[in-house]
C-alpha cells in the first residue's frame, strides 16, 4: 500500500518530462508567432564582425550595411523551419531590394555543408558564418530561426522566433513599406 501512493506522481512526473522534452525538440520550430519582442524595439543594433561565406572576408554589422534595411536571420540547416524561411524569401528577395533591403543569414553550419545549400537553392542572400556564436550572443538567440529586423539607422524595429509562412512574410513586407 505505501509505495503505490508513489505511483500516480512518478506517473506524472514521467508525463511532464516528456512533455517538457516534445517541448525542447520542437521548441525551435515555430514556437511563436512573428510578433516583435517587447524588449528590444529602438535599441541599437549591437555590433559583430563576421566572415561572409562566399566572399571569405570580413563584414562589419551593422556598418556595412548602413543605410539599408536587414533582416538578420539566425539559421541551422538542421532545423526544417529554417530552411523553409529561406526558400520560401528566395522568390521575393528581388522585389524587396527594390526597398533597399538586404536579407543576412547567420550560421553555425559547416561552410561547405551551406555553400551546397546556396547553390543547390540559388539563394542570394549574404551568409555569415558564426561558428562561435559571437552574433547569437550578441543577440541573445536562444531559438531558431529568430529574425531581427534593423532599419536604416541601425536600430532594432522588430524580433520574432519562428517562421509561419505567410503570416511572418508579411510582418516583413509591412515592415518593409512602412
Amino acid at each position: 500500500r505505501g509505495m503505490n501512493m508513489f505511483k500516480p506522481k512518478l506517473s506524472n512526473m514521467l508525463s511532464l518530462l516528456v512533455i517538457a522534452l516534445l517541448m525542447l525538440v520542437t521548441g525551435c520550430q515555430s514556437a511563436t508567432t512573428p510578433e516583435s519582442s517587447d524588449n528590444k524595439e529602438d535599441a541599437a543594433a549591437p555590433s559583430f564582425t563576421l566572415v561572409e561565406l562566399q566572399s571569405e572576408k570580413e563584414v562589419n554589422f551593422p556598418a556595412d550595411f548602413s543605410g539599408k534595411k536587414t533582416a538578420l536571420v539566425f539559421f541551422s540547416l538542421s532545423w526544417p523551419s529554417c530552411v523553409d524561411e529561406v526558400l520560401q524569401l528566395q522568390p521575393v528577395l528581388e522585389d524587396w531590394k527594390q526597398h533597399n533591403f538586404e536579407l543576412i543569414i547567420i550560421t553555425s553550419d559547416k561552410p561547405d555543408d551551406m555553400k551546397e545549400f546556396m547553390q543547390k537553392n540559388n539563394i542570394q542572400a549574404t551568409v555569415l558564418l558564426d561558428s562561435e556564436y559571437t552574433a547569437s550572443k550578441q543577440y541573445r538567440v536562444q531559438y531558431i530561426p529568430t529574425d531581427i529586423l534593423v532599419n536604416e539607422q541601425s536600430q532594432i524595429d522588430q524580433q520574432f522566433v519562428g517562421w509561419q509562412g505567410e503570416k511572418s512574410m508579411a510582418v516583413i513586407e509591412k515592415w518593409l513599406k512602412d
